[in-house]
């Protein structure tokens, strides 16, 4: 998934210039080889696969994500108001970077 996420809001081409060079090299490889499905503009997204979500905000966070956590359960939105709505007392409250996810497991783990 941290793989799938660089493919899909890859760092900008400066960033990866000043990277060690094994980790810019395979992200210069990741963005020439799959050029067509690096998600531009403004956008949260959030996934769901057979062991959890991630959530997925534009490199840029010209649209916001926010993770929230209650006890064992985690929340993803673009507003912390929608969260709130659903959970207003809430343990703790994330924001993530632009282009990282937010990786969340059904067995409880969170990444």
């Amino acid at each position: 998934l941290n793989l799938a996420s660089k493919i899909l809001a890859s760092p900008m081409w400066v960033d990866i210039d000043r990277m060690e060079e094994k980790k810019r090299e395979v992200l210069k490889a990741l963005r020439m080889t799959y050029a067509g499905a690096l998600l531009t503009g403004p956008f949260s997204v959030i996934l769901g696969f057979e062991n959890g979500i991630m959530g997925l905000g534009d490199r840029l966070k010209l649209r916001p994500l926010l993770v929230g956590k209650n006890e064992n359960t985690v929340y993803m939105s673009s507003e912390e108001s929608a969260i709130r709505k659903i959970c207003p007392d809430l343990d703790s409250v994330y924001r993530p970077k632009g282009g990282e996810p937010a990786i969340a497991l059904l067995d409880g783990n969170y990444v």
